[in-house]
């Protein structure tokens, strides 16, 4: 994919309106409801770094996929458009590593790291979707998709539950007793 196709996919008004939308709920989230309940949730912190990220590995793509037309003949970088790429990486990278950084500091790893990574990846696989428009599969497809990341989110749960589970018998978690999985997940908190 060249810069250009690239822009083109950007300056799609369904995209810069789903952009726009999560831009700003960058800045409530970091301005108001960071500093109101970040103390008190990690999803505060843990939204910033999937939204954020969401944006950022698309925008990393573009900028891969222009340095490949390079590297294959195609004069890439005489475009003004790889440089707002390459700005908005590095902005977007920083944005990240703050705030998974301020989730981290404040909340145990055992429960940032699998919540971060199933929203991250909620959060790419979104903002991808809307950016090549990628929602125009067949019912089949978009169900087999939906229910591979749900078995991926699963696996999360089930993993971190399991590492968990100290004094918890195996048959609780397997059963669904959420009096026992709520004991679980106190125990991750402590």
């Amino acid at each position: 994919a060249t810069i250009e196709q690239m822009q083109d996919f950007v300056i799609k008004p369904g995209f810069l309106s789903y952009a726009g939308v999560i831009i700003i709920g960058f800045f409530v989230a970091a301005f108001w409801a960071g500093p109101k309940w970040g103390k008190k949730t990690m999803l505060v912190y843990i939204s910033i770094c999937s939204w954020i990220g969401g944006l950022s590995v698309v925008a990393t793509q573009g900028l891969g996929a222009a340095i490949l037309t390079q590297i294959e003949g195609t004069p890439q970088f005489n475009k003004w458009f790889i440089y707002v790429l390459l700005v908005f990486v590095i902005g977007t990278l920083l944005i990240e590593i703050v705030y998974l950084n301020k989730a981290l500091n404040i909340y145990n790893a055992a429960m940032v790291t699998p919540t971060y990574y199933v929203y991250f990846t909620s959060t790419t696989i979104i903002t991808s979707a809307v950016l090549f428009r990628g929602f125009k599969g067949s019912a089949n497809q978009i169900v087999s998709v939906v229910m591979g990341f749900l078995t991926i989110c699963a696996g999360v749960v089930l993993l971190q539950l399991s590492k968990s589970a100290k004094d918890v018998p195996d048959t609780a978690v397997f059963t669904g007793n959420l009096d026992q999985i709520h004991t679980i997940a106190e125990q991750e908190q402590s």
